[in-house]
């Protein structure tokens, strides 16, 4: 006997890739199809949406350690400068010392680590390193102003670099090459810790610690054309130390050199702020919207909540409670022509989306939400056969809202994040993408279209 409510789902479900798949408008495709069965019908139906390209640099809570150093002007999407500052962890006294027989520091470095970079790797640029005099706040968004952390007096050092010019390594069993970029300190620097770790109690615990060094700023203060993704900041304090007896026949002292390390880690505070000068015709073209990458735009749109409850009513014009969406889903397209003109010098498109309730953004990120609970955020990947970002897993969110009984449209925004993942792969953490990345999507009507599949009881 066949099962009524298997073969619905699985007609729904073959309809409903059928049409996803296709150009048509689904609300052209005729009336309602009728199974046999239990008096049930089902059918397939589509809504239009309206975007526009809006500013992100207000919004973007930038909770990452894997910031932006640099400047870069993009022909398309302007200018953007960025830099940070960063805490330091301490992990205490049992794990990081110095070593008995200490003889004197013979060179302190700032340090920055990274894989990636955008832009021209000869451009001649400058980074400053300066000490901050006041502790770091846990909740900051990328539009901070540095003055009120740092006086350009506490500057601790500066260099001129190229990202060609840069100490690389090939990273093992890899064709990927870690750079390195050194600014000193000097000796001076790092006496002043060796002094702290033996002379009071500054490394007994995070409090003290982040009261004795405060953290840095760090900022580029020359050229522009390059910027660097940062793999990790520290401070390598290099000191030599006398090893007894510990020459190759342990019949002699020996003179040996140690390394004493202080790195930026996810346990401590990083503060990432970004600059975007950003053409306004980007804000004002009618058939696409953009994103870019680090706190620059986003696409927000008008969910037509509205007209899909229209299309849920009796023929009294009464709200169909017996009315199930089934499925539903929006498949927002890259504008794959006007990208094309840029992408050869520019920064890769975001591979991950966040589809996300405007008003319940800030509570998001701020708040450390674990979960993407498929009713007023969920997230999609880039399909880049395609130049697509597919979220086919909508109907959990227009029961959601449809339960709330709203009576205007809610707001959504598309925002390119940044995701931790278990082994498995379940998402345990979403950030704001804080890499430089952009992207164009088409915004005319048939290419911005919210479709679902439904079923119903007869009248």
């Amino acid at each position: 006997m066949v099962n009524v409510k298997s073969f619905i789902y699985s007609t729904i479900c073959a309809l409903f890739l059928i049409f996803s798949s296709c150009g048509d408008s689904l609300t052209e495709l005729g009336g309602n199809i009728y199974p046999p069965g239990d008096g049930v019908e089902f059918g397939v139906d589509s809504v239009y949406l309206t975007a526009k390209t809006v500013s992100m640099e207000d919004s973007i809570f930038a909770r990452t350690i894997k910031g932006v150093l640099g400047e870069y002007d993009d022909p398309t999407f302007g200018k953007v400068k960025s830099d940070y500052m960063c805490q330091f962890y301490n992990p205490g006294k049992n794990s990081l010392y110095f070593k008995e027989g200490f003889i004197s520091i013979d060179s302190v470095f700032f340090s920055v680590d990274f894989t990636t970079f955008y832009g021209d790797t000869t451009a001649q640029m400058g980074v400053s390193v300066y000490e901050v005099n006041r502790s770091l706040d846990r909740n900051f968004y990328t539009k901070f102003d540095p003055a009120e952390y740092y006086s350009k007096s506490d500057l601790l050092g500066q260099t001129a670099y190229s990202i060609a010019g840069v100490q690389k390594n090939k990273l093992p069993n890899s064709s990927v090459f870690q750079r390195l970029l050194s600014v000193d300190l000097g000796v001076g620097f790092g006496q002043r810790f060796y002094d702290a770790y033996h002379n009071s109690n500054a490394f007994n615990d995070d409090k003290t610690f982040n009261e004795f060094f405060k953290g840095m700023y760090v900022t580029n203060t020359m050229g522009s054309g390059a910027l660097i993704n940062l793999s990790g900041s520290s401070i390598d304090i290099y000191y030599s130390y006398n090893d007894p007896m510990g020459n190759h026949d342990n019949t002699a002292d020996t003179v040996r050199m140690a390394l004493f390390t202080l790195s930026a880690t996810p346990e401590v505070i990083q503060m990432n702020r970004v600059q975007n000068a950003i053409p306004n015709e980007i804000f004002n073209d009618p058939t696409a919207t953009y994103l870019k990458t680090p706190a620059g735009v986003c696409t927000e749109f008008k969910f037509p909540l509205q007209d899909v409850l229209s299309k849920m009513t009796d023929k009294n014009g009464v709200v169909d409670t017996s009315l199930v969406i089934n499925m539903a889903s929006l498949n927002v397209k890259g504008y794959s022509e006007k990208e094309s003109a840029f992408f050869g010098i520019n920064p890769s498109r975001p591979s991950r989306l966040l589809l996300i309730d405007k008003d319940s953004m800030t509570a998001f990120f701020e708040r450390s939400y674990k979960v993407v609970d498929e009713k007023s955020r969920v997230l999609a990947s880039l399909n880049t056969t395609t130049n697509t970002y597919d979220f086919n897993n909508l109907s959990s969110l227009i029961s959601h809202y449809r339960t709330l009984g709203l009576t205007t449209d809610p707001v959504f925004v598309l925002v390119p994040v940044d995701v931790e993942l278990t082994s498995s792969g379940t998402t345990t953490n979403v950030y704001h993408y804080m890499k430089p990345s952009t992207a164009i999507l088409r915004a005319d009507g048939e290419n911005l279209k919210f479709k679902f599949a439904y079923t119903k009881f007869k009248e």
